[in-house]
Order: structure tokens, then sequence, then C-alpha cells
């Protein structure tokens, strides 16, 4: 934590206008537990930067759960059931362990990480048996939705795109699986690719 903030420190000690660094630098006290350096360098960042950057949201349990069961239900029958029977849980942040998970490599804008469970690859034609293994738990982070679904529409569409792509690294599938399981060519990038 400390090399990055100084790395982004001198980022906008030399060019005050990108408000990107200071926005990082809020994440960075965020993941530190400094909630108020975390809230002012946030809204520095807006200030040097309004085109492109908001204040993240608030969002609410209660909102998250909701948009949730949407998606889950929007889902085909087969994913939908196979997501229904996952626990669900909705912390704040993803914790430091959580962030090591691939050798190191999740971002900690993270909105989505299923735990549990044996990874697998799909075999065969049969869609229903590319779902034998499942996690036992998906977490969703609450503050990191914030900083990118400013209303239940962008709510809903990040949640999904999460979804899925952790849906996909956790299964092995590729596009055609997905087309194969009703879901067609809906994720095609990494959505936490900075």
């Amino acid at each position: 934590f400390e090399q990055a903030s100084a790395c982004f420190e001198e980022v906008c000690e030399s060019a005050t206008e990108i408000g990107e660094a200071l926005y990082y630098l809020a994440v960075l006290a965020e993941r530190q537990g400094d909630d108020e350096a975390a809230t002012r360098l946030y809204a520095q960042a807006v200030d040097s930067d309004p085109e492109n950057l908001v204040p993240p949201r608030d969002w609410p349990e209660k909102a998250v759960r909701k948009i949730f069961s949407e998606v889950i239900e929007e889902l085909p029958p087969l994913l939908g059931q196979w997501m229904s029977q996952i626990e669900f849980v909705i912390s704040e942040l993803p914790s430091d362990d959580e962030l090591q998970r691939d050798g190191g490599r999740v971002s900690p804008l993270v909105l989505c990480m299923f735990e549990g469970g044996e990874p697998c690859s799909p075999s065969g034609e049969d869609a229903a048996a590319w779902l034998g293994s499942r996690p036992t738990t998906v977490h969703v982070f609450r503050r990191n939705l914030g900083k990118c679904a400013l209303d239940d529409y962008e709510l809903h569409h990040e949640l999904l795109e999460a979804v899925l792509w952790e849906l996909m690294e956790f299964l092995g599938l590729g596009e055609d699986h997905l087309e194969q399981l009703g879901l067609g060519p809906r994720v095609t990038e990494d959505p936490l690719d900075l």
C-alpha cells in the first residue's frame, strides 16, 4: 500500500489535472480503513475530472439483494437453478486474503467472487453436465458496486456482468458454451481490466 500510494502521490504532484490518480489514492485509503481520507480523496478526484469520475454511491444491502435476485431470475433456468443453490453474501470490500486469489492478481475493485468448490472445465455436449461443480459462496462487494453503479440499471448490469464473468472463470466456459446455455455472447472482456 505504501509503495502504491507513493507512486500515485508522485503522479498527483506532477500532473494535478489527473483525477484518476486521486481516485486510486482514495481506493488505497479505503483499503487501509481510512474512510475519512478516502471520502476526501474521492471528492477531490471528482472535482478534478467531473466528466469521467463520479463519487461512489452507498448502495444499501437491501437494494443489492433485490437486484441480485433479479439477475438470478434473468438467467436461463439451468443457470438460475445452479446459482440459486449458492450462498449469497454481501461484504463491504474484499479481504486481503480474497485479493490473493490467482497469485494476487485480483483487482481491489472486484465486484463479485466465487468461493469454495472445485473449478472445472467443460467437456462433452451436455450443458447440464458442465454445472456439476459449484462454489459454496458468491461474495458481492457493496462498496465496490458503489464505484461503478450509480442507478438501478447500472447496478443490474454490473452485477450480471460480474456474475457471468465469475461463472465463466469457475466453470472454464467460453462464449460458445454460454450460447449453448442460452446466454449468447454477452461477456467479451474482463470487466475489471483497468
